[in-house]
């Protein structure tokens, strides 16, 4: 009796090494996946920022194009029939 007993002790030893260490590769896995989805997110983060940097940017740049568009629709009458594209010299002086 007391040799199976001994004969079953190194074998219960290796399988909890075994488990000990499939444990620590799974919380290792685990940790990776963790930081994976950390920097995934935070990549997310950036592009939607930088997006959202990119819209404004066209706002603004609109604003002022539609600005310039309405001020040439204002004096485009005092141009003294001159084809638009051809700056007129007192164009300057009106603004």
């Amino acid at each position: 009796m007391d040799e199976i007993q001994s004969a079953a002790a190194p074998g219960d030893g290796k399988r909890r090494e075994e488990k000990r260490r499939e444990e620590k590769r799974r919380e290792e896995k685990r940790e990776r996946e963790e930081k994976r989805r950390e920097r995934r997110e935070e990549k997310r983060e950036k592009r939607r920022e930088e997006k959202e940097k990119r819209r404004e940017e066209k706002r603004r740049e609109e604003k002022r194009r539609e600005e310039k568009r309405r001020v040439h629709k204002d004096f485009s009458g005092s141009l003294h029939g001159q084809k638009k594209g051809i700056p007129n010299i007192n164009y300057h002086f009106l603004i």
